[in-house]
């Protein structure tokens, strides 16, 4: 191609682009049609830019600083979280049966006997009044059972009463001179 120069050639010793420059004319013609690249100039990339200072011991104590302000926060919220589930009664395995005496009598020895699979135990109730209620809690581990034990002040005993129960269950059993008569609110923990 006549007029338009050889080109002449190099090699940036920083960035190892080439700094290829071509030289000449071109013909009149091809000059308004054609427009050659700006020359390549060898200039370092981050000339301007000042090189990272090593860190100190003030960068790594305000490191570590940080670090524990959050491991902390991050433990006191799941304390509250704890502390607030367990005063809720949030996700507990209770069961509640309310026991209300319609007997006309004192009821001198209360239990609640309760069985589940892998869990067994009693729950002994205060004497209790006529008209009066008392309230047995009890925890267990998947669907169980129930027993309701009383003796009155006159010395008989009530037949005992059996009950199906699961956790978050909330009964309430009416004692009378003849037994109990059940109710049951699926899904309330009584507090």
């Amino acid at each position: 191609m006549a007029g338009i120069g050889r080109p002449r050639e190099g090699r940036c010793r920083l960035t190892g682009h080439s700094t290829r420059i071509r030289t000449g004319k071109a013909p009149r013609a091809v000059r308004g049609s054609i427009r050659l690249p700006a020359p390549r100039r060898c200039v370092p990339v981050n000339s301007n830019v000042r090189p990272h200072a090593a860190p100190t011991d003030h960068m790594r104590k305000s490191l570590v600083l940080r670090a524990v302000a959050l491991l902390g926060a991050l433990l006191l919220s799941f304390v509250a979280g704890v502390v607030g589930g367990a005063w809720r009664g949030w996700l507990q395995p209770v069961a509640t049966v309310t026991i209300v005496n319609q007997t006309g009598q004192q009821i001198e020895k209360l239990s609640v006997a309760h069985q589940s699979s892998s869990s067994a135990g009693t729950v002994t109730l205060a004497p209790l009044a006529p008209g009066q209620r008392s309230v047995a809690r009890f925890y267990l581990s998947g669907e169980g059972s129930y027993t309701i034990s009383a003796v009155l002040a006159d010395g008989s005993a009530l037949k005992e009463q059996e009950g199906y129960v699961e956790p978050g269950y909330s009964m309430t059993e009416i004692l009378t001179p003849t037994g109990s008569s059940p109710s049951v609110q699926y899904g309330q923990v009584a507090r």
